[in-house]
């Protein structure tokens, strides 16, 4: 799944260029830092309700294709035009599928042995913070904003479409209904539940931003008035 975290980190930097050059910077330092995070975890709470509810519907090949399909839809549209409401409207929906799609390869990550799960994560993020680097470096650090950068975001695409066909038999391991031994009732286990992973949701993410910021924060003043490349 490296490759869906390729694509949707990269992609969000080019959609952050986009209104980075619309928006004053405070705006869109409350954007990129604050409204999209709160928009993945609304991602990771639908994968997790339909995961609850329906899991033979979401995990499986036909489900994440959809999901990844749409999610470069809605980001290649927020950021073929130069109008506010359909960068800010289809960039924020393109931010929900991203959330969603982080629910599959977090699920693929809980699959991992315990013992190599950091390695797994980190060396990901390691993996698509080099390459994401080494993507902005052609056109003299403009790649990034062109269009063309679009034909490599679907490529990338491609590429992870091709490794989850490859992962989701392994994925589904959930028993059926009929085998389900020992029922609860949904009433019973829901509210606590859901109230539990919505609070260590929000800490995850907000601390890892936090992590974050505190070794690298780049404000759009950076970009937009002293021309800092990304």
């Amino acid at each position: 799944m490296s490759f869906t975290i390729l694509v949707t980190s990269t992609a969000f930097i080019s959609w952050y260029y986009k209104i980075a050059s619309l928006y004053p910077s405070r705006a869109t330092d409350f954007t990129a830092e604050v409204l999209v995070y709160l928009i993945h975890i609304l991602g990771m709470v639908f994968f997790s309700y339909g995961i609850r509810k329906k899991p033979q519907l979401v995990l499986n090949r036909k489900s994440f294709l959809f999901c990844i399909c749409l999610w470069y839809l809605l980001s290649l549209i927020s950021i073929a035009t130069d109008l506010v409401p359909v960068i800010m409207g289809f960039g924020l929906l393109a931010s929900v599928v991203t959330g969603f799609l982080f629910g599959y390869y977090l699920t693929l990550l809980a699959k991992a042995t315990k013992s190599r799960r950091g390695l797994i994560f980190g060396g990901a993020g390691a993996a698509t913070s080099i390459l994401s680097f080494l993507i902005s470096l052609p056109m003299k650090g403009t790649f990034l904003i062109h269009p063309s950068i679009w034909i490599l975001y679907l490529v990338l695409v491609v590429c992870a479409v091709v490794s989850g066909r490859r992962l989701f038999p392994d994925l589904l391991d959930v028993p059926d209904e009929e085998e389900d031994s020992n029922p609860v009732d949904p009433e019973e286990k829901v509210p606590k539940k859901v109230r539990i992973y919505l609070i260590f949701a929000g800490l995850t993410i907000v601390l890892l931003s936090m992590v974050g910021n505190m070794g690298f924060y780049f404000p759009s003043a950076d970009i937009t008035q002293a021309g800092v490349n990304l």
